[in-house]
Protein backbone atom coordinates (compact mmCIF):
# COMPACT_ATOMS: atom_id res chain seq x y z
CA UNK A 1 0.00 0.00 0.00
CA UNK A 2 1.18 3.12 -0.97
CA UNK A 3 1.92 5.91 1.79
CA UNK A 4 -1.07 8.13 2.08
CA UNK A 5 -0.20 11.98 0.77
CA UNK A 6 -3.12 13.30 3.10
CA UNK A 7 -2.97 13.66 6.41
CA UNK A 8 -6.06 11.83 8.47
CA UNK A 9 -7.68 12.73 11.33
CA UNK A 10 -5.59 14.49 13.74
CA UNK A 11 -3.04 15.75 11.45
CA UNK A 12 -1.32 12.21 11.20
CA UNK A 13 0.22 9.89 7.72
CA UNK A 14 -0.43 6.69 7.55
CA UNK A 15 1.87 4.49 5.99
CA UNK A 16 2.22 0.52 6.12
CA UNK A 17 0.78 -2.56 3.86
CA UNK A 18 -2.56 -4.52 3.49
CA UNK A 19 -3.17 -8.50 3.57
CA UNK A 20 -3.89 -10.29 0.01
CA UNK A 21 -5.49 -13.47 0.00
CA UNK A 22 -2.87 -15.77 -2.00
CA UNK A 23 -2.99 -15.08 -6.29
CA UNK A 24 -6.20 -13.31 -4.66
CA UNK A 25 -7.57 -10.10 -3.78
CA UNK A 26 -7.05 -7.55 -1.10
CA UNK A 27 -8.58 -7.82 2.51
CA UNK A 28 -10.26 -4.98 3.95
CA UNK A 29 -9.21 -4.28 7.79
CA UNK A 30 -13.28 -5.49 8.65
CA UNK A 31 -13.04 -8.09 6.25
CA UNK A 32 -15.29 -11.27 8.28
CA UNK A 33 -12.73 -13.54 6.49
CA UNK A 34 -10.47 -12.92 8.96
CA UNK A 35 -13.13 -13.73 11.72
CA UNK A 36 -13.56 -16.98 10.26
CA UNK A 37 -9.76 -18.28 10.58
CA UNK A 38 -9.31 -16.54 14.11
CA UNK A 39 -7.75 -13.06 12.74
CA UNK A 40 -8.35 -9.95 13.71
CA UNK A 41 -6.88 -6.45 12.92
CA UNK A 42 -6.65 -4.17 15.40
CA UNK A 43 -5.56 -0.80 16.94
CA UNK A 44 -2.22 -1.11 19.79
CA UNK A 45 -3.50 1.04 22.69
CA UNK A 46 -0.67 3.01 23.76
CA UNK A 47 -0.32 4.78 27.47
CA UNK A 48 2.10 7.20 27.91
CA UNK A 49 4.56 4.82 29.64
CA UNK A 50 4.92 3.27 26.38
CA UNK A 51 4.74 6.04 23.75
CA UNK A 52 8.85 5.95 23.93
CA UNK A 53 9.40 2.79 23.29
CA UNK A 54 6.79 2.51 20.25
CA UNK A 55 9.09 5.04 18.23
CA UNK A 56 11.68 1.78 18.26
CA UNK A 57 12.31 0.21 14.23
CA UNK A 58 11.33 -3.16 16.17
CA UNK A 59 7.30 -1.83 15.33
CA UNK A 60 7.73 -0.44 12.00
CA UNK A 61 5.51 -1.78 9.69
CA UNK A 62 6.14 -5.52 8.66
CA UNK A 63 7.83 -6.32 12.00
CA UNK A 64 6.64 -9.65 13.80
CA UNK A 65 6.18 -8.49 17.32
CA UNK A 66 5.05 -10.69 20.20
CA UNK A 67 1.68 -11.13 22.56
CA UNK A 68 2.67 -11.84 25.98
CA UNK A 69 -0.13 -11.83 29.16
CA UNK A 70 0.28 -9.66 31.62
CA UNK A 71 -1.50 -11.62 34.49
CA UNK A 72 -0.88 -9.40 37.36
CA UNK A 73 -3.73 -6.61 37.16
CA UNK A 74 -6.27 -7.48 39.42
CA UNK A 75 -8.84 -5.34 37.13
CA UNK A 76 -7.74 -6.88 34.23
CA UNK A 77 -6.61 -10.32 34.73
CA UNK A 78 -6.48 -10.88 30.61
CA UNK A 79 -4.33 -7.84 29.58
CA UNK A 80 -2.08 -8.94 26.69
CA UNK A 81 0.77 -6.94 26.37
CA UNK A 82 2.41 -6.14 22.70
CA UNK A 83 6.73 -6.54 22.69
CA UNK A 84 9.63 -6.34 20.53
CA UNK A 85 10.38 -9.83 19.33
CA UNK A 86 13.34 -10.18 22.11
CA UNK A 87 10.32 -8.97 24.82
CA UNK A 88 12.34 -6.23 25.37
CA UNK A 89 10.26 -2.94 24.71
CA UNK A 90 6.73 -2.32 25.24
CA UNK A 91 4.49 -0.61 23.29
CA UNK A 92 1.37 -1.19 24.49
CA UNK A 93 -1.52 -3.75 25.23
CA UNK A 94 -4.19 -4.95 23.07
CA UNK A 95 -8.19 -4.21 23.15
CA UNK A 96 -10.12 -5.83 25.41
CA UNK A 97 -11.93 -7.86 23.31
CA UNK A 98 -8.49 -9.16 21.49
CA UNK A 99 -7.03 -9.81 24.47
CA UNK A 100 -9.69 -12.27 26.23
CA UNK A 101 -9.33 -14.46 22.60
CA UNK A 102 -5.97 -14.70 23.08
CA UNK A 103 -5.45 -15.46 26.74
CA UNK A 104 -8.18 -18.06 25.73
CA UNK A 105 -6.57 -19.59 22.75
CA UNK A 106 -3.15 -19.78 25.21
CA UNK A 107 -5.07 -21.76 27.80
CA UNK A 108 -5.87 -24.56 25.16
CA UNK A 109 -2.15 -24.55 23.47
CA UNK A 110 -2.75 -22.36 20.63
CA UNK A 111 -0.13 -19.11 20.60
CA UNK A 112 -1.15 -15.67 18.90
CA UNK A 113 1.90 -13.71 17.05
CA UNK A 114 0.88 -10.37 15.55
CA UNK A 115 2.15 -8.37 12.51
CA UNK A 116 2.57 -5.06 12.22
CA UNK A 117 0.66 -3.82 9.10
CA UNK A 118 0.41 -0.03 9.51
CA UNK A 119 1.44 3.11 11.46
CA UNK A 120 0.54 6.91 12.47
CA UNK A 121 3.19 9.63 12.13
CA UNK A 122 2.09 12.83 13.43
CA UNK A 123 2.70 15.43 10.59
CA UNK A 124 4.57 17.49 13.07
CA UNK A 125 7.30 15.94 14.06
CA UNK A 126 7.41 12.64 12.85
CA UNK A 127 6.44 10.41 15.82
CA UNK A 128 4.89 6.80 15.42
CA UNK A 129 1.58 7.50 17.14
CA UNK A 130 -0.60 4.54 16.87
CA UNK A 131 0.40 1.27 15.18
CA UNK A 132 -2.46 -1.22 13.52
CA UNK A 133 -1.86 -5.24 14.05
CA UNK A 134 -2.79 -8.17 12.16
CA UNK A 135 -3.36 -10.38 15.57
CA UNK A 136 -3.53 -14.46 14.12
CA UNK A 137 -2.62 -17.90 15.02
CA UNK A 138 0.24 -19.46 13.18
CA UNK A 139 -1.12 -22.60 13.21
CA UNK A 140 -4.39 -21.56 11.13
CA UNK A 141 -3.43 -18.65 9.37
CA UNK A 142 0.15 -18.55 7.61
CA UNK A 143 1.46 -14.52 6.70
CA UNK A 144 4.34 -14.19 3.86
CA UNK A 145 5.86 -11.76 2.35
CA UNK A 146 7.77 -12.44 -0.88
CA UNK A 147 10.30 -9.63 -0.22
CA UNK A 148 10.87 -10.33 3.11
CA UNK A 149 13.33 -6.78 3.63
CA UNK A 150 10.41 -4.83 2.70
CA UNK A 151 10.73 -1.50 4.49
CA UNK A 152 8.59 1.09 4.21
CA UNK A 153 9.68 3.68 2.49
CA UNK A 154 8.27 7.76 4.03
CA UNK A 155 9.78 11.35 3.20
CA UNK A 156 12.07 12.72 4.95
CA UNK A 157 10.09 15.28 7.55
CA UNK A 158 11.68 17.40 10.39
CA UNK A 159 11.87 15.68 13.42
CA UNK A 160 13.42 16.49 16.80
CA UNK A 161 15.40 13.81 19.27
CA UNK A 162 13.98 14.14 22.99
CA UNK A 163 15.90 15.08 25.78
CA UNK A 164 14.55 15.24 29.49
CA UNK A 165 15.76 17.31 32.50
CA UNK A 166 15.66 14.81 35.51
CA UNK A 167 16.00 17.42 38.67
CA UNK A 168 14.38 14.87 41.17
CA UNK A 169 15.76 15.98 44.15
CA UNK A 170 18.12 12.73 44.75
CA UNK A 171 21.26 15.15 44.59
CA UNK A 172 21.54 15.02 40.60
CA UNK A 173 20.27 17.24 38.08
CA UNK A 174 21.15 15.60 34.68
CA UNK A 175 20.10 15.06 31.19
CA UNK A 176 18.25 11.60 30.21
CA UNK A 177 17.22 10.22 26.40
CA UNK A 178 13.65 9.21 27.57
CA UNK A 179 13.95 6.52 24.57
CA UNK A 180 16.59 4.71 26.50
CA UNK A 181 18.98 4.40 23.84
CA UNK A 182 21.66 6.56 25.51
CA UNK A 183 22.96 7.44 28.77
CA UNK A 184 22.96 10.61 30.69
CA UNK A 185 24.26 13.73 29.28
CA UNK A 186 26.26 16.52 30.17
CA UNK A 187 25.20 20.03 30.21
CA UNK A 188 28.38 20.57 28.48
CA UNK A 189 27.52 17.99 25.50
CA UNK A 190 24.53 20.17 24.80
CA UNK A 191 24.34 23.51 22.75
CA UNK A 192 23.65 25.58 25.81
CA UNK A 193 24.49 29.07 26.65
CA UNK A 194 27.54 29.60 29.02
CA UNK A 195 25.01 31.05 31.24
CA UNK A 196 22.33 28.37 31.73
CA UNK A 197 25.45 26.02 31.99
CA UNK A 198 26.62 27.69 34.88
CA UNK A 199 22.73 27.54 36.55
CA UNK A 200 22.57 24.31 35.78
CA UNK A 201 25.64 22.91 37.26
CA UNK A 202 24.62 25.70 40.47
CA UNK A 203 21.27 23.98 40.66
CA UNK A 204 23.19 20.67 40.91
CA UNK A 205 25.51 21.31 43.58
CA UNK A 206 22.19 23.40 45.48
CA UNK A 207 20.13 19.58 45.22
CA UNK A 208 23.47 17.53 46.09
CA UNK A 209 23.65 19.87 49.40
CA UNK A 210 20.04 19.21 50.36
CA UNK A 211 20.41 15.52 49.91
CA UNK A 212 23.64 15.26 51.98
CA UNK A 213 21.88 17.51 54.75
CA UNK A 214 18.84 16.09 54.82
CA UNK A 215 19.93 12.86 56.77
CA UNK A 216 21.10 15.17 59.99
CA UNK A 217 18.27 17.35 60.15
CA UNK A 218 15.31 17.43 62.83
CA UNK A 219 12.47 19.15 64.22
CA UNK A 220 12.31 22.73 62.46
CA UNK A 221 15.31 22.62 60.43
CA UNK A 222 13.71 19.98 58.29
CA UNK A 223 11.09 22.18 57.71
CA UNK A 224 13.52 24.95 56.81
CA UNK A 225 14.77 21.86 53.85
CA UNK A 226 11.75 21.12 52.56
CA UNK A 227 11.01 24.92 51.98
CA UNK A 228 14.11 25.08 50.29
CA UNK A 229 13.56 21.80 48.29
CA UNK A 230 10.45 23.56 46.93
CA UNK A 231 12.83 26.67 46.52
CA UNK A 232 14.71 24.54 44.42
CA UNK A 233 11.91 22.65 42.71
CA UNK A 234 11.15 26.49 41.21
CA UNK A 235 13.97 26.99 39.76
CA UNK A 236 14.47 23.83 38.20
CA UNK A 237 11.56 24.43 36.45
CA UNK A 238 12.83 27.88 34.95
CA UNK A 239 15.54 26.75 34.30
CA UNK A 240 13.86 24.13 32.38
CA UNK A 241 12.02 26.61 30.19
CA UNK A 242 15.05 28.45 29.43
CA UNK A 243 16.56 25.20 28.54
CA UNK A 244 13.31 24.65 26.19
CA UNK A 245 13.95 28.22 24.62
CA UNK A 246 17.46 27.70 23.89
CA UNK A 247 17.00 23.60 22.64
CA UNK A 248 13.97 23.61 21.03
CA UNK A 249 15.11 24.34 17.43
CA UNK A 250 16.94 20.96 17.65
CA UNK A 251 15.36 19.27 20.72
CA UNK A 252 11.82 18.40 22.79
CA UNK A 253 12.83 19.44 25.83
CA UNK A 254 11.24 17.51 29.01
CA UNK A 255 10.50 18.18 32.65
CA UNK A 256 10.97 15.23 35.54
CA UNK A 257 10.92 16.57 39.17
CA UNK A 258 10.74 15.43 42.35
CA UNK A 259 7.60 13.35 42.44
CA UNK A 260 6.95 13.02 38.76
CA UNK A 261 6.26 9.88 37.36
CA UNK A 262 6.59 10.81 34.05
CA UNK A 263 7.85 13.41 32.18
CA UNK A 264 6.11 16.42 31.02
CA UNK A 265 6.23 18.30 27.70
CA UNK A 266 5.18 21.44 28.09
CA UNK A 267 4.38 24.26 31.02
CA UNK A 268 0.90 23.48 30.32
CA UNK A 269 1.63 20.02 31.89
CA UNK A 270 3.22 21.36 35.34
CA UNK A 271 -0.57 22.39 36.42
CA UNK A 272 -1.63 20.17 38.95
CA UNK A 273 -5.75 20.83 39.60
CA UNK A 274 -5.95 18.18 42.58
CA UNK A 275 -8.70 16.49 40.06
CA UNK A 276 -8.04 12.69 39.94
CA UNK A 277 -8.29 11.92 36.53
CA UNK A 278 -6.12 14.80 35.47
CA UNK A 279 -4.17 12.97 32.37
CA UNK A 280 -0.86 14.21 33.47
CA UNK A 281 -1.34 12.22 37.09
CA UNK A 282 1.58 14.16 38.56
CA UNK A 283 1.71 13.90 41.79
CA UNK A 284 3.35 16.97 44.06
Amino acid sequence: MLPSRTPTVGSCFEYGFTLRLPAGPALERDDPLLAAFGAAVEWLQVTDDHEEALQDEAFAPGRLVRLVAEPFDPTDPDAVGVWDDDELRQAGTLPEETAAVVCAAAQAGLEHRALVLWELRSSCDDRRERIGLLVFAPALVRVENPRSSLRIQRPARPSRPRLVLVADGSGEVRWWDPSASSGPLRAGDLPLSQELRQDLDGLRDAFAQLASDDNDVRGFERVECDWERDALRAKAEALWRRARTELGRRYAVGFLGSGMRRPVWSPSELTNDDDDESPYDIPF
